[in-house]
């Protein structure tokens, strides 16, 4: 059979031209292909770091404030309570009966300043752990950031920080009691709370850190064990004006959104009540407690958990000083504080109504709250200095009714003052 050359020559040019083609292909897929690969590897390499980035800077901001919270708890070592722990079948929780013999009503207000006497610890205190903490917080107050008005430690949770108080509410989420960035921020007060006198609810939040510093440990309050609360029921509270003792009566998991927890406010000793029954039934573990209106409340919030927006919350009872004995003189206080009740209305009379009075306080870089009834339960209006001139309009028992403004209505421009803190102004 003839072979037909011409085609065969027309085959083989056409493969010659072709090949250019194929090989430009092959080398333009060759080309994509590393460039995709330059790419991830790029992106991979960029992901590590930034990691490797982000655990070196979270560990330097934990170790940073680990730093400064063992300096201010003068390097004592803190632990944990065991969270499996049980009480044997024979085992009783042992009263908290051992308390300092002096004593401070918590219900009164007292001068803007440091304690003149520093309640010392008990020999039960010191078993579990407690140091008396009212001149470190000066100190940081002073010295460091206004903002620290307290310190709380909770014997078994590793919990001893300074507590930090502002008007910019979210503030000390992100910042350490120092005023400094962080992550894991600062254990503070809501700024609705009062210090003094002693509010009937001091909320107190902080983080849950995993590393179970700051609130961490609260999360073992609303664990499966029962017997957790009743075998860790302390909570220790020193403020700037004197120490306190409380005991943890309800445990419980909410809403973030809950109102309950927050209220700091309350229209009647009725209404108080009310709440303090409310909270304690809403408790998942509970101390068994009774209440009165004289009683005061410490609240412990914190995150729950990172999957949801609930909050573990813990309710404790003041028990030391208790709110409910009277007639003892507060030895923190330098002049005689007032009742934490309204006083019985007198008439005025001409006769000892001075047209003006002068707050006069022992600690001259004080402030006097004005209230707007005659009673430290009543809401304050403003503050105002030593050496601040108030006209007298009226008094009622123990109290003095007074303009701080030059406004013509008493709704805008007045309030009342304790008489213990002016004295007449001449002339």
């Amino acid at each position: 059979m003839p072979v037909n050359r011409s085609s065969r020559k027309k085959q083989a040019e056409g493969r010659r031209a072709g090949a250019p083609a194929a090989s430009k292909s092959k080398s333009r897929k060759k080309k994509n292909s590393l460039l995709i690969y330059n790419a991830v590897t790029v992106v991979l390499v960029v992901g590590i770091c930034f990691c490797g980035y982000t655990v070196a800077i979270k560990k330097i901001d934990d170790s940073t404030a680990a730093g400064i919270y063992n300096a201010v708890n003068e390097g004592r070592t803190l632990t944990a309570a065991d969270p499996d722990a049980t009480l044997a079948p024979d085992q009783t929780v042992q009263e908290w009966n051992d308390f300092p013999t002096d004593y401070i009503p918590p219900l009164d207000a007292v001068e803007d300043e440091k304690p003149s006497t520093i309640i010392p610890p008990t020999q039960s205190d010191k078993e579990y752990g407690y140091v008396n903490q009212v001149e470190t917080i000066w100190k940081l107050h002073e010295e460091v950031n206004p903002d620290v008005v307290a310190f709380i430690y909770v014997p078994g949770l590793k919990i001893s920080y300074p507590v930090c108080q502002t008007g910019e509410g979210s503030y000390y989420e992100t910042h350490d009691y120092e005023g400094n960035p962080r992550k894991a921020g600062a254990i503070f007060m809501s700024d609705k709370s009062s210090i003094n006198p002693i509010g009937r609810n001091i909320v107190i939040h902080g983080h849950n850190m995993k590393d179970e510093t700051m609130f961490g440990n609260l999360k073992n309050y609303v664990g499966n064990n029962s017997d957790f609360i009743k075998m860790n029921n302390r909570i220790y509270l020193d403020t700037l004006y004197g120490s306190y003792r409380y005991e943890i009566f309800a445990a419980y998991i909410v809403d973030k959104d809950a109102e309950e927890y927050r209220t700091v406010g309350f229209a009647s000793d009725d209404s108080f009540l009310n709440w303090c029954n409310t909270i304690q039934s809403m408790g998942k573990y509970t101390n068994s407690t009774t209440f009165t209106a004289n009683d005061r409340i410490l609240t412990l919030s914190t995150c729950h958990d990172s999957a949801t927006d609930n909050r573990t919350i813990i309710h404790a009872k003041l028990v030391w000083p208790d709110p409910n004995q009277t007639g003892t003189e507060s030895p923190s206080a330098t002049t005689q504080t007032p009742s934490a009740t309204a006083p019985s209305t007198t008439a005025p009379t001409e006769s000892n109504l001075p047209d003006k009075v002068r707050v006069s306080l022992s600690n001259e870089n004080g402030r006097l709250n004005i209230r707007k009834e005659p009673s430290t339960e009543s809401g304050v209006v403003v503050a105002v200095y030593h050496g601040t001139v108030l006209k007298v309009i009226g008094e009622e028992g123990d109290w003095y009714k007074v303009m701080f403004s030059e406004s013509d209505t008493f709704e805008d421009g007045g309030g009342y003052v304790h008489k213990d803190y002016v004295v007449p102004e001449s002339g």
